[in-house]
């Protein structure tokens, strides 16, 4: 029974990734899932099942890959917050883009000073490595 759950939930998913490909290969791409799965269903072989799902969740995985995103994809998680630090205390919010060189309320040289001491942090207190000769 789980089996079955499981080919419904992927079935489910792929009809509904292929509701968000172009409208040119929409249609056949549907067809094609829904075809799959009819001539499928009566499959009673448990090794045979398997590999149809394994190859129902990888075309799955192809279409997320490949479909464009809707806005409930992009949605953070139920109950997740975006959490900032803020004169040294963490709290709830977004980060802001103040103090940089291309708003003109930073130096060419504070910026330098700045990206110096990010790239110290960066290698754990030790100077960064020169990069200029490798290229």
């Amino acid at each position: 029974m789980a089996q079955r759950a499981n080919v419904l939930r992927a079935y489910r998913e792929l009809l509904d990734l292929a509701k968000r490909l172009p409208i040119d290969k929409r249609n056949a791409s549907l067809e094609e899932a829904r075809k799959a799965m009819r001539s499928n269903q009566s499959e009673v072989d448990p090794v045979k099942q398997t590999d149809l799902l394994k190859e129902l969740v990888a075309k799955v995985s192809f279409l997320r890959m490949t479909t464009p995103k809707t806005y409930r994809d992009r949605r953070t998680r139920h109950g997740s917050v975006t959490l900032v630090m803020r004169d040294g205390a963490l709290v709830e919010g977004q980060g802001t883009s103040e103090s940089r060189v291309a708003d003109g309320t930073m130096s060419m040289e504070e910026a330098r000073t700045r990206n110096k001491q990010l790239l110290k942090r960066q290698h754990f207190g030790r100077d960064p490595p020169d990069v200029r000769k490798f290229f």
